[in-house]
């Protein structure tokens, strides 16, 4: 992960009851960089520069990524 915000106020309601939540620019290996919702991570823990993994999701009838903290980088 590049770099990261940690949002403690909900801009949709989706996140409501969701807080904190982190939206981070990931680098992919492939060379792009992204921007995702982090999941899975420990907030206080995030740093730039850690190993993350593009997940998949259903949400709604739509699919999204995601990316979480890998448990072995």
């Amino acid at each position: 992960m590049r770099t990261f915000v940690v949002f403690d106020k909900p801009y949709h309601p989706f996140f409501a009851e969701r807080l904190p939540y982190v939206v981070g620019v990931v680098s992919l290996q492939e060379g792009p960089e992204m921007i995702t919702n982090v999941i899975d991570g420990d907030v206080e823990k995030l740093s730039s520069g850690q190993a993350l993994e593009i997940i998949i999701v259903e949400r709604g009838g739509q699919k999204i990524h995601q990316a979480a903290v890998r448990s072995n980088p």
